[in-house]
């Protein structure tokens, strides 16, 4: 609201009668004729005046004060062709509005010629190409605005020059790289929309600096890591989203102080909630935890016998809890948070009669290996929410590499000179290779097992996987040459349990 006030009060000050200026008129002319042609002028929704006169004051969507073009706004108009370059002699410019267009091309490295531009919206158009470095010399500069287009490449730390910036919408472009710390030097900085990018790596703790921000929106992107401790210092904020990130750890308590109306963090991996107890006003915050590792635990607190304290929570679904199973006593478990948690065990689909708490025992007279288990929990509290634990199959025992191949293809025999098994090694299992080259392939996850590798040629490969590994790595000599061997490629590991 603060930026549109000021956009109109600028606009109310323009006259409508064109004079000698600073700029040449005919320097002015060529720029506005050129923009004209460059996008098909003749076919924009409203091109009143234009051509058809020397007065270029008189034209639809020009703005003349003291005989110069300080103001363009032909947003909505159909402007379809590139910028051109001759626009940005246009040096008194102030305002350059040519958002919702069909505008292609690159933004041209000239445009650091506009020294004295405060308002740069061109937003839903089809721009291509990076955001050029000299843009951050322009310090006059209250707005810049490029959401939805295609731009790409890094965001320049120059940025960080624009001091009198109040709003950057950069949202919805392919950018790509860590956010500039330098963005934390924007002191005046009210709007911070970096969402649907690809940036990656973690969020700078220096934008923990803007204490006058108030909508800081960082979601749909790659960002891992926590929430800066700096970010308590925002005192002004009251719309947050990190949403569909790869964000981690604890949602600090210090967030629940601050006085947020929009708190949108789902899609990540957060496992806490903050407490809210010094929320100063919670009956209209929007609250959306979806899709993390939260379970009962975190959301108890936030509820009464009779709803949420928020008016508008999102909670569910939540991603699936551990399933724990102890091959020694055949024991299956879960650990989930919360006083008033209900349970269910269920085997192959169907519920276990009776199988209603955190742990589970199996008979073992009802013993198979084909068998699937996993736990339904619900709440008495929180009864929007069913958490599901993860599918655990009982495949547990001695288990031979009969066939050279990867892990997940049928190579296993529970015998060493045996048939086919039909499932994997499952958790607790000894895992021997002998004579077999054996590969855990990338992004599959297996464990935790005891591995041993036998004999002259071998061998196990973790390729880009991770093996947890139940007791030791074994590399045995049980017969005449040397023992098998491991390698851990492409970012694989071999962790212990």
């Amino acid at each position: 609201m603060k930026i549109l006030q000021s956009l109109l009060i600028f606009l109310s000050v323009s006259p409508a009668v064109a004079q000698q200026g600073v700029i040449p008129d005919s320097v002015e002319l060529n720029a506005l004729e050129k923009l004209y042609q460059a996008t098909n002028g003749d076919q924009w929704l409203d091109n009143t005046g234009w051509l058809t006169t020397g007065d270029f004051a008189s034209w639809y969507g020009v703005q003349v004060l003291n005989g110069d073009v300080v103001g363009l706004n032909l947003a909505f108009n159909d402007l379809d062709g590139e910028i051109p370059l001759e626009l940005f002699d246009l040096t008194e410019l102030q305002d350059l509005t040519l958002e919702f267009n069909l505008l292609r091309g690159e933004i041209d490295g000239s445009i650091n010629k506009l020294k004295k531009l405060r308002f740069l919206y061109l937003r839903q158009n089809y721009l291509t190409g990076i955001i050029p470095a000299g843009l951050g010399s322009l310090t006059e500069l209250r707005v810049l605005d490029l959401f939805n287009n295609n731009l790409d490449g890094p965001i320049p730390s120059s940025l960080g020059g624009l001091s009198a910036l109040v709003e950057l919408d950069l949202a919805f472009n392919s950018f790509s790289g860590s956010i500039p710390g330098d963005l934390g030097n924007l002191l005046n900085l009210q709007i911070l929309n970096l969402g649907d990018n690809l940036l990656d790596g973690e969020i700078p703790g220096t934008l923990g600096n803007l204490g006058q921000l108030f909508d800081l929106l960082l979601d749909y992107n790659s960002l891992s890591g926590q929430i800066p401790p700096s970010f308590s210092n925002l005192s002004s904020l009251e719309y947050f989203g990190v949403s569909y990130n790869k964000l981690s750890g604890n949602l600090p308590d210090f967030l629940s102080t601050l006085p947020i109306r929009g708190f949108w963090v789902y899609g990540n991996d957060f496992n806490s909630l903050p407490s809210f107890e010094g929320h100063p006003d919670l009956s209209s915050v929007i609250l959306d935890v979806r899709e993390n590792k939260l379970d009962f635990g975190d959301l108890e607190p936030i509820w009464t016998p009779s709803g949420s304290i928020f008016s508008f929570p999102y909670y569910f679904p939540q991603d699936s809890i551990d399933t724990f199973f102890n091959p020694s006593d055949f024991t299956f478990s879960v650990e989930v948070g919360g006083q008033y948690n209900q349970y269910q065990w269920i085997k192959n689909g169907i519920d276990i009669p009776g199988a209603i708490s955190a742990t589970f025992t199996l008979d073992q007279s009802e013993y198979s290996e084909a068998d699937v288990y996993h736990c339904k929990v619900t709440n008495t509290l929180v009864t929007g929410l069913t958490l599901w634990s993860e599918s655990k199959p009982i495949r547990a025992g001695k288990y031979f590499a009969i066939a050279d191949g990867n892990w997940n293809d049928p190579i296993w025999s529970r015998e060493k000179n045996g048939p086919l098994t039909d499932g994997l090694p499952g958790e607790g299992s000894e895992v021997y290779i002998i004579g077999k080259d054996v590969t855990l392939s990338q992004n599959t996850t297996t464990g935790p097992v005891r591995v041993i590798v036998e004999n002259a040629g071998a061998s196990l490969t973790v390729d880009g996987a991770e093996m947890t590994v139940y007791g030791e790595l074994e590399l045995t000599k049980e017969t005449e040459g040397y023992p098998g061997n491991v390698r851990v490629i492409n970012g694989g590991k071999i962790v212990p349990r």
